[in-house]
């Protein structure tokens, strides 16, 4: 969340989901705020994040998109933007600070999900009705922590969100930057 806040601060606006050809994910852009500038500079942007050019760099996660309670050594990540519409994260057009009317620790930026496959210069997150979808069907969502779900809010804070917590009700509200929720009942 750091690296997403730290973009923010030099560039006047939040990384887009996606680059602007749609080949990369933010988690690419971010790179340089997690002292891997290095990487980025090998990454061909020309090209989409899976060509053959760029193979040899999916194995390279960088730390800062592992999920640390899982150290099985995949090119994936846990690490997920939610789109939507009237989200923070809305595909190649960047956020400003200014773009958020709700409060910043009820604004969704980052949640860590227990999805299968996803690497981490891929430009796949996930969608808020696609969150909803995982939601009513399984009853919570995926996470690799057993107490909730880490998310990250524009306010720089990490939480661990108590499963029993989360409803779509709750995901509607933090993932929307409109300011027209009223959040002060979801305080956990």
């Amino acid at each position: 969340m750091l690296a997403v806040a730290n973009y923010e601060s030099a560039n006047g606006h939040y990384p887009a989901r996606t680059s602007s050809n749609g080949l990369h994910s933010w988690r690419v852009a971010v790179l340089p705020y997690i002292e891997e500038s290095s990487l980025l500079q090998s990454i061909d942007l020309d090209l989409p994040w899976d060509a053959k050019a760029n193979a040899e760099l999916h194995e390279l996660v960088p730390h800062g998109f592992k999920c640390h309670s899982r150290e099985d050594g995949t090119p994936f990540t846990q690490l997920f933007a939610v789109s939507d519409r009237g989200g923070f994260w809305t595909g190649s057009t960047p956020t400003r600070s200014t773009d958020i009317k709700d409060s910043g620790s009820h604004t969704l930026v980052l949640i860590e999900l227990d999805l299968p496959g996803v690497n981490w210069m891929s430009p796949t997150d996930i969608s808020l009705d696609e969150l909803l979808e995982l939601l009513e069907k399984h009853g919570r969502l995926p996470s690799p922590h057993p107490a909730g779900v880490q998310m990250a809010f524009a306010s720089t804070a990490v939480r661990c969100v108590p499963h029993e917590k989360i409803t779509a009700e709750y995901l509607r509200a933090i993932v929307s930057i409109d300011g027209n929720e009223d959040t002060s009942r979801f305080e956990y």
